[in-house]
């Protein structure tokens, strides 16, 4: 299976473990029920997911080609340049937020 098929198939685990999360999180308002435990349970999977998704999508990015030279289409090739730049500036500028803001 492709770095690709396989980071496709754990976006989709990703949004079931979202869905998981969310569902206990609206039982939880809803009903007045506060579980830290259950929360920790349906939160660690949706995390774990999330990050082996960003991580398989980098090398996605980053390891397979896109079947042509950077002289054939400059312009197209140079937007595909900045967006894989940004999404390498992505993941350090989520860290930096996280720390600072404490999430």
């Amino acid at each position: 299976m492709t770095i690709k098929k396989l980071n496709a198939v754990i976006a989709l685990i990703t949004s079931l473990a979202l869905f998981v999360h969310i569902g206990y999180s609206a039982f939880a308002y809803l009903t007045f029920y506060y579980n830290p435990t259950l929360k920790v349970v349906t939160a660690i999977p949706f995390m774990v997911c999330t990050c082996i998704h960003a991580i398989l999508g980098m090398c996605a990015v980053f390891l397979t080609g896109d079947g042509t030279r950077l002289t054939v289409y400059p312009k197209l090739n140079a937007r595909t340049l900045i967006q894989r730049i940004t999404a390498a500036l992505i993941f350090p500028m989520l860290i930096c937020t996280s720390i600072l803001f404490g999430c």
